[in-house]
């Protein structure tokens, strides 16, 4: 039986000048260390999400936040500020990261080709 196609990450690339963005630098200004602290763990979720998204719903904000040790409100609060600078995009109750999907392209374009191939399954599986 074929593995299903993976759609998420086992990891995102940071730079090393990632907190020094203007949205970060933005970000830290208004919420310190949290902020940022928050923001990194969401790009954690996303990566790990099917698509690189998460819905925004009530149950899902209280359980991300309950995981991050913030509370619900503060959450929504840094995800909507985040939304304002354009870091993170929300859209039908559906929560992305644009930049965080630039960056995942190469991967989805190798996961795609592999499809396309003869590639074995364990070749895949490893991806």
């Amino acid at each position: 039986m074929a593995r299903p196609p993976k759609d998420n990450a086992e990891y995102f690339s940071h730079g090393a000048h990632e907190r020094n963005s203007k949205e970060m630098r933005a970000l830290r200004a208004k919420y310190g260390p949290e902020g940022y602290a928050v923001a990194l763990m969401l790009l954690e979720t996303l990566t790990d999400a099917p698509h690189f998204t998460i819905d925004e719903s009530p149950v899902t904000m209280e359980l991300i936040a309950g995981d991050f040790g913030v509370t619900t409100e503060h959450l929504i609060d840094i995800i909507q500020y985040l939304t304002k600078i354009q870091f993170l995009i929300s859209s039908d109750g559906i929560l992305s990261c644009p930049s965080l999907i630039e960056r995942m392209q190469p991967l989805i374009l190798k996961r795609k080709s592999r499809r396309h191939t003869d590639q074995p399954e364990e070749v895949m599986a490893a991806e």
